[in-house]
């Protein structure tokens, strides 16, 4: 009896074991047409001139801003002219006038923040400035602390301050509790302050459950 149990229980296991390999291969499979989907997207966009390349982009902007998507993040947004944003937000408020466009910046982003391209743009001034006082405690950083604070609310109007994406860190930076040893006390304090900040507060995925890295 014994003996039949275990091998009862061998056959489960190795059905199981089946089951999820089955599974891994369908879903490899997927990843792998996804790809070469993607691929040939690329490729069409590759052998286009610089005009066709925009059209085909704001056509997918339009096409995803219709079907329901009501806010966009960009990634590495210096890197594109500005004219292209000025036509992307014509065209994603064209279709939604409530749609947030937000920009990813490290330095100061005045000149893409007058109205015409980005709501707002990943805060990191103030990301940078918060480690530095809660995180590292250096002398006078309450002092410096506070300069920034007010030097990123006078550069900016009161519109992008209100649209700022403002955050502890992000898959680009050190992680907050790693930079402050551990302390997680530390972390509350400066949750306290993103959340009473001018702006909108970004608990970027992992800072919530204390990730460090």
């Amino acid at each position: 009896k014994t003996s039949t149990k275990k091998s009862e229980a061998m056959e489960r296991k190795e059905s199981s074991l089946a089951a999820k390999e089955e599974t891994l291969r369908k879903r490899s499979s997927e990843v792998e047409e996804l790809f070469a989907k993607e691929q040939e997207e690329l490729e069409k966009i590759s052998g286009l001139t610089s005009e066709q390349a925009k059209e085909y982009l704001l056509g997918a902007v339009a096409k995803w801003t219709r079907m329901g998507i009501d806010g966009w993040r960009l990634d590495v947004a210096t890197e594109v002219d500005s004219h292209f944003w000025r036509e992307f937000r014509e065209t994603v408020r064209g279709i939604n006038p409530d749609a947030l466009i937000i920009g990813e910046f490290w330095r100061n982003s005045e000149a893409w923040l007058q109205g015409d391209q980005y709501d707002g743009v990943m805060n990191y001034g103030v990301q940078r400035a918060a480690v530095e006082y809660f995180c590292q405690e250096r002398s006078g950083s309450f002092q410096r602390f506070q300069e920034i604070l007010t030097e990123n609310l006078m550069r900016y109007s009161d519109a992008a301050n209100d649209s700022m994406l403002n955050l502890l860190d992000s898959h680009d930076t050190a992680r907050f509790l790693t930079v402050s040893g551990g302390n997680t006390a530390r972390l509350k304090n400066a949750a306290a302050f993103l959340f009473t900040f001018v702006g909108m507060p970004c608990t970027y995925y992992g800072t919530e459950i204390g990730m460090t890295g």
